[in-house]
């Protein structure tokens, strides 16, 4: 698979990072908690949750000392094969526009590296993609003095984005028809045929899906129990939330907090 951009890795930081000589990494930071400073090289940059670094090349990379303990930092060394493309990214700035589709790709990203199933490498470097080229090309079009041109994916907007909003607000609540259709004021039948034209989901299947991605986040970087994590997004009972997610996912939600788990204390 030819691909413009291949993750190499991923680690959290808590102490200093010193990328190997001779390395030809680009660094991306994502800042999935706190606040604080974060250190490279001889700059500071203040951070806080969503904050989305970028950096070509480094030569030490650390959190301030006071922000060691606050701070959820996510950092996703990848290369770029194309040096054309290569170029562009390098000419991004340092602090990323931060978006809840960028939250979302990391998440994703990371949740490739922990089950490390068939492909994740490709996974994870297409999720990487998808998150730098549109950053990229619109850099591009504005230095050049292009129109931005049309967007390709479209958000959500009127009763469809107050759906999706209400969900996420509501996951750990009752979220059945009626009470979406009044909070949305549509009936059934219009809310479930725009769920099913916009997402390629039943409104059932999208409300399950987000509080899926809700409990992994959970149980990433809370510190609550399976049980309370089950409560939190909505499902049934701990028994179900289970099930459910080894359907899914391929491992027990008790195994996927332990492999994050172990990742954040390497």
């Amino acid at each position: 698979m030819i691909q413009d951009i291949r993750l190499t890795g991923y680690d959290f930081l808590d102490k200093p990072l010193l990328p190997l000589a001779g390395g030809q990494n680009f660094h991306l930071f994502y800042v999935f908690d706190g606040s604080g400073v974060l250190i490279v090289d001889s700059s500071s940059h203040t951070c806080s949750r969503d904050s989305l670094f970028l950096f070509p090349s480094l030569e030490v990379a650390v959190p301030s000392p006071g922000s060691r303990s606050t701070l959820t930092i996510l950092h996703l060394p990848f290369t770029c094969p194309s040096p054309r493309m290569g170029a562009e990214i390098a000419r991004l700035p340092r602090l990323l526009p931060a978006s809840p589709e960028h939250r979302s790709l990391v998440m994703e990203i990371l949740h490739e590296c922990i089950l490390k199933r068939p492909l994740y490498e490709d996974l994870c470097s297409l999720y990487l993609e998808q998150l730098l080229i549109p950053l990229a090309a619109a850099s591009y079009r504005t230095g050049r003095g292009f129109s931005r041109g049309p967007r390709i994916a479209r958000r959500p907007e009127g009763p469809l984005a107050e759906a999706c909003a209400y969900i996420d607000r509501h996951l750990g609540e009752d979220l059945s028809s009626d009470i979406l259709c009044e909070a949305c004021r549509v009936n059934a039948r219009q809310l479930n045929s725009l769920f099913k034209k916009t997402f390629n989901q039943s409104t059932i299947e999208y409300i399950g899906n987000r509080r899926l991605v809700r409990a992994r986040e959970l149980l990433c970087f809370s510190r609550d129990s399976v049980t309370r994590i089950a409560e939190s997004t909505g499902f049934k009972s701990v028994h179900y939330f289970s099930r459910v997610f080894k359907e899914k996912e391929g491992i027990p939600p008790g195994e996927y907090k332990k492999r994050i788990a172990r990742s954040l204390t390497l």
